[in-house]
């Protein structure tokens, strides 16, 4: 059973950063919202069955490699576990698996970049377990870029709000975990804590200012009725900053926290049932600018492999 639903779309669905639904009729594109257009093309989940005594090394869908150690499952009370174990998996490890999953590295304490983030949850017979704070499991997260900027990882953990379901990420000094670089071909989360778990650093601009500026979505031919999806997207950065601030009546984002670096601005929406996606890079964003993202009817997949492409 999925235990995380595509939050950031699950938000746009109920209003929260966007206008209001219009009403939806099957004779028009087959994508009732923005959520249904993208549930073909978001990272998929993983499964598998390990016995609880003597541990095991299995492979997620992202090719991330779990090392679970013997004897490392716990119930809720405390109670040692043995038999066979369920382990639910799921990597988002580039940009595209963290946009289309809505599982993006956001934080409201700064822009947070990223070598990967996975999602674990243990199970016997339906019931939660956790992992004893005796031992770490390992979850080697390949890295598709061997010039990676990022030097001082640390673990963060995602909470789940249980309403809009948005994932936000917080680091605990307390929970036992390292990080661990292998030649910048992989990055080693070294956990114990269950759920959200991710490796990575917020994105450190010395003395540097958070111009204000606006973002206006645009379709030929067509008028947008329905909730608009709007990310910051850093270039060379596994780092997304999802824009929430909206003028409902206009769809005008307006932005005051985003790094001077730069960035593309990726726009998403739904029209009369069809998926439509825009693109425009920033290279030095300015103060008091706006920013026009025309957006296209596209095929979901395709604009992922357009947000694919970028720095």
């Amino acid at each position: 059973m999925r235990k995380y639903l595509l939050p950031i779309f699950a938000i746009a669905i109920t209003g929260l950063i966007g206008s209001c639904t219009k009403s939806y009729s099957p004779t028009t594109g087959p994508y009732q919202n923005l959520q249904i257009a993208l549930q073909t093309i978001t990272t998929a989940e993983k499964t598998t069955t390990i016995n609880a005594t003597t541990g095991g090394t299995f492979y997620g869908n992202s090719g991330t490699r779990y090392v679970i150690p013997k004897n490392d499952f716990q119930t809720s009370s405390g109670t040692a576990v043995t038999g066979d174990v369920t382990i639910l998996t799921a990597e988002f490890l580039s940009k595209i698996d963290m946009i289309f999953s809505g599982i993006i590295p956001y934080s409201l304490l700064g822009n947070l970049a990223t070598a990967g983030e996975i999602y674990i949850l243990p199970t016997q017979n339906l019931s939660s377990l956790n992992f004893t704070s005796d031992t770490r499991y390992q979850a080697i997260m390949p890295q598709q870029n061997s010039v990676y900027k990022l030097d001082s990882l640390s673990l963060f953990y995602g909470r789940q709000d249980p309403v809009s379901q948005t994932v936000s990420w917080l680091s605990n000094p307390s929970q036992p975990g390292s990080v661990a670089v292998t030649s910048g071909d992989s990055v080693t989360i070294n956990g114990s804590a269950t759920g959200f778990v991710s490796a990575g650093e917020f994105i450190d601009v010395s003395n540097s200012q958070y111009p204000t500026f606006t973002v206006t979505p645009s379709v030929t031919g067509a008028k947008i009725t329905d909730t608009v999806a709007a990310f910051v997207v850093y270039d060379g950065y596994n780092s997304i900053w999802l824009m929430q601030n909206v003028n409902e009546a206009n769809h005008v984002f307006t932005e005051s926290k985003v790094r001077p670096i730069p960035f593309h601005l990726v726009l998403m929406t739904v029209i009369n049932g069809y998926f439509y996606g825009g693109i425009v890079a920033v290279p030095q964003v300015s103060n008091g600018a706006n920013y026009t993202v025309n957006m296209i009817q596209i095929a979901p997949s395709d604009f992922r492999t357009m947000v694919g492409n970028l720095p």
